[in-house]
């Protein structure tokens, strides 16, 4: 499938070191979803929609440390969207982001307060200056955030603040993550009783991005991420490798 170019319109600082990047077209994308994303020669990256026409980015490598340098009227090309989504709670739901994992979080944030969701969103950074999407989210949630360092909402691990959460307003009926394995892991632990009530979006290094390439495959499944996840209900992910470690670009085992 080759890249539809479409042409940057906004480039919005949400905090240090991220950035939205909106374009000029829509996606018919739902929460969870992904694009291959390729800037012009440099590489090509899979990234979460954060909107129908955008997406969160934080400067992590070369492709992404050059899509914070884009500007209104560059071009990016895009393809996809890809691989699963998130299944909308219509009931009581806790979502938990943190870092860039909050792109998906947010849409699905929105997409099940649509549904009639009671939904509470917690966001956790390293500090106030990496929230985002605070105000986007409280317009339909209840939103609370966790700050490693303490300088905005809860001083802690957002996987904290989710035992406050729920010892104040008792077990929800479904769960959901993006973030740093850890954390997920962390999340799925916490309701280890109920796994296939709890959905994780997974991170994994991504060449193809539709199941051709395996540089993807999860162990010990070999289930190609980009092919039937991003997104696992946690009865999916009872495996050695899920908080424990993922692959780098020649395969090898990276732990967390």
């Amino acid at each position: 499938m080759r890249p539809i170019q479409v042409e940057v319109t906004e480039v919005e600082r949400e905090g240090d070191g991220i950035a939205t990047i909106r374009w000029d077209r829509e996606f018919d994308v739902s929460a969870g979803e992904f694009g291959m994303f390729w800037v012009h020669g440099v590489d090509e990256v899979p990234m979460s929609y954060s909107y129908s026409d955008g997406i969160t980015v934080r400067a992590v490598g070369d492709a992404t440390e050059a899509m914070m340098d884009l500007e209104p009227g560059d071009l990016l090309g895009v393809r996809g969207p890809y691989g699963s989504t998130f299944d909308v709670p219509e009931e009581e739901v806790v979502v938990v982001g943190g870092g860039t994992g909050m792109a998906p979080v947010a849409m699905l944030t929105e997409e099940a307060a649509a549904a009639g969701a009671d939904v509470t969103t917690l966001i956790g950074a390293a500090s106030a200056d990496e929230v985002v999407f605070r105000d986007r989210l409280s317009e339909v949630a209840d939103v609370r955030v966790a700050t490693e360092d303490g300088s905005m909402g809860f001083e802690g691990l957002v996987t904290e603040l989710l035992d406050d959460v729920v010892d104040e307003k008792g077990e929800p009926s479904e769960a959901a993550a993006c973030g740093p394995e850890p954390m997920m892991a962390a999340v799925l632990d916490r309701f280890s009783g109920r796994r296939e009530d709890v959905q994780c979006s997974l991170e994994r290094y991504m060449k193809c991005g539709f199941g051709v390439c395996g540089s993807c495959c999860i162990d010990d499944s070999g289930s190609p991420v980009c092919r039937d996840g991003p997104v696992y209900r946690g009865t999916k992910l009872d495996n050695g490798e899920f908080g424990v470690y993922h692959r780098d670009a020649a395969a090898r085992k990276e732990y967390f």
